[in-house]
This record gives C-alpha cells, structure tokens and sequence, in this order.
C-alpha cells in the first residue's frame, strides 16, 4: 500500500537580534518525554555545545514553554493543599456538629477558622454558605443526628430506627449537596454576586 517515514525536516530559520544575525533552532521532546526535563537537559548541556563552538559564538534559550508546566503544575498542587485545608475543615466542622448545636460552632469556632479561610483567599461568601450545608447535614447523620432527637421529642411514639430509616434518602441528598456545593462553588455564589455585586 505505501510506507511510512519520518521526513520531517528541523526547522531552521534566520533571525535578527539586535541587528545582530543569528540562527534560530527549535528544539522539541519526543512523545511521552518530560517537557521539564528536556528543557532542564538543554539548560545543561548548552555551556558544554557552546564549548565546542567556533570562538565568539553563543547559545541562548529563547523560549523555554516548559515554564508554563511548571506554573501549572505549582498551580495545581497550591490548589490540592487548598482544596485538602477546606476538606478538613469541613470534617471537623461536621464532627464538631454532633456533639455541639449550631449557635456554638458558628459563634465560637467559625471565629478561629475564618482568618484560616481568609488567608487561603477563599471567597467567604461560599465558605459560609458551605459551613451551612454542612452543619445541616451534621444534624441529619447518625450516629447522634440531633434532627432525629427533635423528631423523636414531638413524635415519641416513633423509635429512633424508624426516625433514622426515614431520614436516610435525606441524609444522603445533603451529603450530595456539601460535595456538589465543595465543588462547584458558582451555586452558591452566583446569586449574592448578582444582588451584591
């Protein structure tokens, strides 16, 4: 049928710096090479190429595109330590609600975590709404549930398994709702930035 090669020729191209002539050549990685470790392996080897050139010559790295890999990838991990603080603070908030009702965690330890929450420039607005859904379904979860104790105050002739199993299917759409609103904090957020700017 026909055969394949590789005739892809290095491109080569003449440019001026400086009104200085000079000879630009692209270097690319190969498939499923390191972006990072090619340019590091360039930035090492040019003052040992530039050795072996005629004298006066001069080998520069232009463009290093392995510089938005890092930034990326610095992105990437500042986000997971973020994303893994608010994690956290969500467990302990909702440990914390079992034990303990809502006027004394949003009073006592809302306080302690909020300059936690500013420093890591989370918008504060979705953390509050965050807390809120959580402690909600802090208050829906066994083993204490403190919904299921009300219910039980006002209708003593239901035990707590019936209470507990009639809970269940609400329980897991408020624990659905603390994922979806962790993950996509527009849906909390769109509605007060459109009142308030």
């Amino acid at each position: 049928m026909g055969e394949a090669i590789d005739d892809a020729v290095i491109q080569k191209s003449r440019v001026r710096v400086n009104g200085q002539q000079q000879v630009y050549v692209p270097i690319y990685r190969q498939a499923g090479a390191s972006s990072l470790t090619v340019a590091d392996g360039v930035r090492e080897a040019i003052p040992r190429i530039e050795s072996e050139l005629p004298e006066g010559s001069k080998l520069e790295f232009v463009i290093d595109q392995s510089e938005y890999v890092r930034k990326a990838i610095e992105s990437l991990i500042h986000e997971g330590i973020i994303g893994a603080i608010l994690v956290s603070l969500m467990i302990l908030i909702f440990l914390l609600a079992w034990p303990l009702e809502w006027p004394a965690i949003v009073l006592i330890f809302l306080p302690i975590l909020t300059p936690v929450v500013r420093e890591l420039q989370v918008d504060l607005v979705w953390f509050g709404i965050l807390v809120a859904v959580n402690l909600q379904s802090a208050f829906l979860s066994p083993p204490v549930a403190m919904a299921a104790y009300y219910l039980k105050g006002a209708a003593p002739q239901l035990s707590l398994g019936d209470i507990y199993i009639g809970m269940l299917q609400f329980n897991v759409i408020q624990n659905l709702a603390v994922v979806v609103v962790l993950f996509i904090p527009e849906l909390a957020t769109w509605l007060p930035r459109l009142l308030f700017g």
